[in-house]
């Protein structure tokens, strides 16, 4: 067998031409979980080797290119798998995914020069900003392959990129004992991943060998944008309670309520696992005028999250202290409660992730961003006010009231649009 075959049976298994649902499922799980993880896996490695000092100086770094990724990918990836009718070509897509990926890493380049101004800072966030425009770049041609319905060879490149990159940090931290080499190793192993998967993936897909075509990407890059600035947007909504936890409790308190809320990711990403492999069914649905199947597969998709919500929550009440405490070393007896309402809250949030999704079919995008500024407007003048009275269950209380003001606008829009959409028909 040659490698070019064993690479393309690695990535789609025994059949090119078609795929099982549970594959597709069980490996967009796997690509999910080490994507959720890299950046805690990440700052635990720098904390064991490096230490504290460290640790503070790589999450700012890390945090800061990881908020400047949304301007790489744009946030575009459910547009183009939901293009059922390619109003865009891929080249298209292609184009505007390295002009907005070149945009972030000069964005990165500007923050670690005015910022950061010494060469540890400045070399790292340009490394893990390539890092980051690897992310970009081969979302754009995963989008494609999704499309295609092969969703599932895209989820094994991903995982294979994540894991390699890290454990390439990892042996070059150890090895050198710098983060800057280490970043460095990353990028370098990420971005020649994505080269080899890409050449992998164009022997199948001839249209993945294309030029950069900046033609209609001004347009497309318009259309996009509500996406692109409702995923700032969120971030800032996201953080929120934590600003108004600084702002009134001490740093302890602060500490609590960021590890209670650390499994609230994997309700988050239990859900998404859930409604990625349908985005593109959802834009077949929506584009054909099919009420009847788009209503079925919303359905469908809400009453998973709400079971996932469900198992989750039971489980934190359980066990989710316990298990936390003893990973971080901190004493979380009395705060079931409170693990437990984030958790449902969770679920909340994955709802509306999944009406975002809905919204971005239908190409309502900007009621995304009405939503999230509604959301704002709604909740940030009272939420110090909360935290002060309520403590942490008034962080709590704040950022359900925002995910929660986020979930009815977005539902609002979607059902009107879709009862407009059957009333023109």
């Amino acid at each position: 067998m040659s490698i070019a075959e064993a690479s393309r049976r690695l990535l789609f298994g025994n059949d090119i031409g078609q795929c099982n649902k549970a594959r597709v499922y069980s490996w967009n799980l796997a690509s999910s979980i080490a994507y959720s993880l890299q950046s805690a896996l990440l700052l635990l490695v720098v904390t064991r080797i490096g230490g504290l000092s460290d640790a503070g100086r790589f999450s700012i770094y890390y945090i800061t290119t990881t908020m400047l990724a949304s301007v790489g990918s744009f946030s575009m990836r459910n547009y183009q798998v939901s293009d059922a009718k390619e109003d865009f070509s891929y080249s298209t897509y292609y184009g505007s995914r390295v002009l907005t990926c070149g945009i972030m890493i000069a964005l990165c380049a500007g923050y670690a020069l005015v910022w950061q101004r010494n060469p540890e800072g400045i070399i790292t966030v340009l490394a893990l900003g390539i890092y980051r425009a690897t992310d970009g770049i081969e979302d754009v041609f995963h989008g494609e392959i999704q499309k295609k319905g092969r969703l599932d060879a895209a989820s094994v490149a991903r995982t294979f990129r994540i894991i390699v990159s890290f454990f390439a940090f990892v042996v070059a931290y150890l090895v050198a004992h710098t983060m800057t080499v280490a970043s460095i190793s990353m990028a370098a192993c990420s971005l020649l991943i994505v080269f080899l998967t890409w050449l992998v993936f164009q022997s199948v897909y001839p249209q993945l060998h294309t030029g950069i075509k900046l033609n209609n990407v001004g347009r497309l890059l318009l259309l996009c944008l509500p996406i692109c600035l409702s995923a700032v947007l969120y971030n800032y909504i996201a953080n929120l309670p934590r600003y108004a936890i600084e702002a009134n409790m001490s740093s302890d308190y602060q500490g609590i309520f960021n590890i209670l809320f650390m499994p609230v990711f994997a309700v988050d990403m239990l859900s998404t696992v859930i409604f990625n492999p349908t985005v593109a069914d959802m834009g077949i649905a929506w584009q054909d005028g099919d009420t009847a199947k788009l209503k079925r597969l919303v359905i469908r998709q809400c009453a998973a999250v709400a079971i996932i919500t469900l198992a989750c929550a039971i489980a934190a009440f359980l066990l989710g202290c316990p298990i936390l405490g003893l990973i971080f070393g901190v004493d979380l007896r009395g705060w079931e409660a409170l693990l437990t309402l984030l958790m449902i809250l969770g679920g909340i949030s994955a709802l509306s992730s999944f009406a975002v999704v809905m919204l971005t079919v239908m190409r309502m995008q900007i009621f995304i961003v009405i939503g999230y500024i509604v959301a704002i407007l709604v909740c940030a003048p009272f939420l110090s006010v909360l935290v002060e009275s309520q403590g942490l269950y008034g962080a709590a209380y704040g950022y359900g009231i925002l995910i929660g003001t986020t979930l009815v606008v977005f539902a609002i829009a979607a059902v009107v649009s879709a009862f407009q959409r059957n009333k023109n028909v």
